[in-house]
């Protein structure tokens, strides 16, 4: 994959990246999501520019899917004089974040203004786990969650005797190098229509060959014949019309086994 840079940006995207700015006087803290799996790639630089001034608490989701030991050094890395939450559980999630947050905003409050319930937005790339996060904390569904990118579409309010939490679209850098736009595929965080087919395809099988050759075994598939493998795995013949059907099963298989200790980066 060439290093051209890739321009994805639809409509709604750029209308909540306006009303971000609009609502920064209104939110005390920002919390970011990042996928365990790729720190760099999940973490949207334009937001940090767009969020100067604000209160930043970042939220590792994703933890159940990798390694935590190696989690821990890559944050450490990463992230060194950040505040970090690496998501567990609901409920220990809720008390990290309540606790992190008090004292985050009582440093910048004036003292009598901390009985105010204090305003959490949640931001981060689509498919991060916003919603999810939300709904746990809150302990009710109150958004739609599916595996797969830009079902937040609206920004919505979700009120609790604690905070008010605001759910965000996920957004995206407006200009992404390719590296990342791969990797964003594979973590299932950008349509399949954004990047080529193809390159998703062999970029991810490259990937995989390289660096986790065991999954590729797990998921019965000959390094060597990829395709071959597949047309046999699915039942379907391997024709010029099937093979874009071929390549596109196996993303998608890939991104709803959700297989465990695989970093992308």
């Amino acid at each position: 994959m060439n290093q051209k840079a890739l321009h994805w940006f639809p409509g709604h995207m750029a209308k909540s990246l306006k009303r971000l700015e609009q609502l920064k006087k209104v939110f005390d803290v920002a919390v970011i999501l990042l996928d365990a799996r790729a720190l760099k790639a999940s973490l949207n630089q334009s937001l940090l520019k767009l969020l100067q001034g604000k209160t930043i608490l970042y939220y590792v989701t994703k933890v159940d899917l990798v390694n935590r030991a190696t989690l821990t050094a890559k944050i450490k890395d990463y992230c060194p004089h950040e505040t970090v939450i690496v998501g567990e559980n609901s409920l220990e999630s809720y008390h990290l974040i309540k606790r992190e947050v008090i004292r985050l905003i009582s440093q910048k409050r004036k003292f009598s203004l901390l009985n105010i319930k204090p305003r959490l937005v949640f931001l981060g790339i689509p498919n991060v786990g916003k919603s999810t996060l939300i709904n746990n904390l809150s302990r009710r569904a109150s958004l739609m969650v599916m595996n797969q990118p830009g079902v937040t579409k609206a920004e919505k309010w979700v009120a609790t005797e604690s905070f008010d939490y605001l759910d965000f679209p996920g957004l995206l850098p407006q200009h992404l190098d390719q590296e990342t736009a791969l990797i964003l595929s594979f973590i299932n965080a950008m349509p399949l229509k954004i990047v080529p087919l193809d390159v998703v395809f062999e970029g991810l099988m490259t990937f995989l060959r390289t660096n986790y050759p065991k999954v590729l075994k797990t998921l019965m598939i000959n390094q060597e014949t990829p395709l071959e493998s597949l047309s046999e795995k699915y039942h379907l013949a391997l024709s010029d019309e099937n093979i874009p059907v071929l390549k596109t099963r196996f993303i998608n298989e890939f991104h709803a086994l959700k297989i465990r200790d695989i970093f992308f980066e």
